[in-house]
């Protein structure tokens, strides 16, 4: 299941988390902790979205 983020209204670059490639997509592939921010830089408010391509269920 792909998805893609944004902090700010842009693609994550070097505060992209271990989940997601700087380019801002990530993909689901169990029913886990997914690390999709990691800040590199002074920790402040921001905004995150993230957009699933599909809908993502676990049975």
């Amino acid at each position: 299941m792909l998805f893609r983020i944004w902090i700010d209204g842009i693609a994550p670059g070097s505060a992209h988390g271990t989940d997601i490639d700087p380019e801002e997509l990530g993909s689901v592939t169990s029913k886990r902790l997914y690390q999709l921010v990691r800040q590199d830089c002074r920790v402040r408010d921001r905004t995150f979205e993230i957009e699933f391509r599909a809908t993502v269920r676990w049975q």
